[in-house]
C-alpha cells in the first residue's frame, strides 16, 4: 500500500471562482480552516466584507495568489478562454478543484 500524502491547508490562499450559494459555503469552510479567501463574481455577496482573511478580486490577482483555486461557475454557452491559462499557464503548483459543471 503506498504511502498517502497531503498538504496543510491553513494559511494557504483558496480563489474561489463564482461565489453565490455554493461558493459561499466553501468560503465558510476555507476561513474556519484558517485560509485565506479570495474570490471573484460578478455579483458580489453581501454576506462577505472585505478582511484580513476575504477579499474579492480580479481575475488576474486570484489566479496569481491562490494556492487552490475552486471552480463555482454555471455552464454557459460561451467559453471560458482564462481557463486554459489557468489550467495550462500556471508554472507553480496549483490544485483545482471544479465543483462546478462538466462541460468546464
Amino acid at each position: 500500500m503506498g504511502k498517502e500524502t497531503g498538504i496543510e491547508i491553513k494559511g494557504k490562499t483558496l480563489g474561489i471562482i463564482g461565489c453565490g450559494r455554493i461558493g459561499k459555503e466553501v468560503a465558510c469552510l476555507a476561513l474556519g480552516m484558517g485560509m485565506f479567501v479570495i474570490a471573484f463574481d460578478p455579483y458580489k455577496n453581501d454576506f462577505f466584507t472585505p478582511s484580513e482573511n476575504f477579499q474579492y478580486a480580479g481575475m488576474k490577482d486570484l489566479l496569481e495568489k491562490s494556492d487552490i483555486i475552486s471552480l463555482h461557475i454555471p455552464a454557459l454557452k460561451m467559453e471560458y478562454p482564462w481557463l486554459q491559462n489557468l489550467l495550462f499557464g500556471n508554472e507553480e503548483r496549483t490544485y483545482i478543484i471544479n465543483t462546478a459543471r462538466g462541460e468546464l
